[in-house]
């Protein structure tokens, strides 16, 4: 039931419901994991400036979660 609201709230340009896509997605919770969808909710969110949807991108560059390990990337996201 979370998955579709926020689902709706994301389609609506809510950025906490992006990140939290995002981070069903990464986690897996209560849905197939799928790290490029996470990604792609994380860059959305992100592009209009969340906060923690950078750090979430900077998680999966440093561990490398479903993207090749980038620790320069993963400062860079930080830094954002």
């Amino acid at each position: 039931k979370a998955f579709e609201w926020y689902l709706k709230g994301a389609s609506q340009g809510n950025l906490e419901s992006q990140n939290n896509l995002g981070i069903m997605y990464c986690i897996g919770q209560g849905l197939k994991q799928d790290f490029a969808k996470a990604r792609d909710w994380w860059l959305q969110a992100a592009s209009q400036g969340l906060p923690d949807s950078h750090n979430n991108l900077a998680l999966m560059y440093e561990h490398g979660f479903g993207v090749k390990q980038d620790p320069v990337k993963a400062q860079e996201w930080r830094q954002s």
